[in-house]
């Protein structure tokens, strides 16, 4: 729990307020940010406040960077909070089905799905070309 940078939005990805969720309908974002007040006697407002700053500060779903990949499978949890659609050419996001947190990560198996070996073709292919891109930039000075 994180009550001065992030709150999972209220959706169905990360809190439970349907009758569809798996778990508690008590987790509800009204419920984090009550457990805030109660434990750490952070208002809700300022918990809102804090994850605006953070969102601000850190650019949300459009941040501000070159040659990074987001990297995501659709069943982790976290993918919700993550970038999920492509910037531009030098900030991609890479959205990987069937497959969890960190998957493509592991050591590759011959159990792999599909989706997950192209992924896994797709980041090395593009850290290949920054490898590269950056050796140029060297020898050039």
């Amino acid at each position: 729990m994180n009550c001065l940078q992030t709150v999972f939005s209220p959706s169905p990805d990360q809190t439970c307020e349907d009758a569809s969720c798996p778990f508690s309908r008590l987790m509800t974002l009204q419920s984090y940010l009550n457990l805030c007040s109660q434990v750490f006697g952070i208002s809700p407002g300022s918990v809102l406040q804090a994850v605006a700053f953070t969102n601000e500060y850190y650019g949300a779903d459009h941040p501000k960077a070159s040659r990074v990949l987001f990297v995501n499978g659709d069943i982790d949890p976290w993918h919700a909070l993550s970038v999920l659609k492509n910037q531009s050419r030098s900030e991609q996001a890479i959205y990987i089905n069937g497959t969890s947190h960190c998957a493509n990560m592991r050591p590759s198996s011959s159990t792999d799905p599909l989706p997950l070996i192209l992924a896994r073709t797709h980041i090395n292919d593009h850290v290949r070309e920054w490898l590269k891109l950056a050796r140029s930039t060297s020898e050039e000075s």
